[in-house]
């Protein structure tokens, strides 16, 4: 199965443009992000501390993730499925479902 293609996004850029009060619309246009990549862009920057809760958008809907620890470690997955999202325990070249 091919891999998908993700967009190389500079983070500093894309803070840049955060900062300036750009619109969610306009962040996924000038990125080229889905629903799915903007909130991926989004949740990453958090976990980083490079935003704040307040400057997600709304629409996102994005709840704040709780401080990491070792059980929330142990129940995530080492990788999904780009194709099927389903979890496995190792990445596959293909999937097994």
């Amino acid at each position: 199965m091919a891999a998908e293609h993700k967009p190389k996004i500079s983070a500093r850029q894309v803070l840049s443009d955060i900062h300036s009060g750009m619109e969610l619309s306009k962040l996924k246009r000038k990125y080229g992000l889905s629903d799915k990549g903007a909130e991926s862009l989004f949740r990453k920057l958090l976990a980083k501390g490079l935003v704040t809760q307040g400057e997600i958008p709304q629409q996102l809907g994005l709840i704040p993730l709780p401080e990491s620890s070792s059980q929330n470690k142990a129940a995530s997955p080492a990788w999904r499925c780009p194709a099927c999202n389903t979890p496995q325990d190792e990445e596959y070249a293909e999937c097994p479902v």
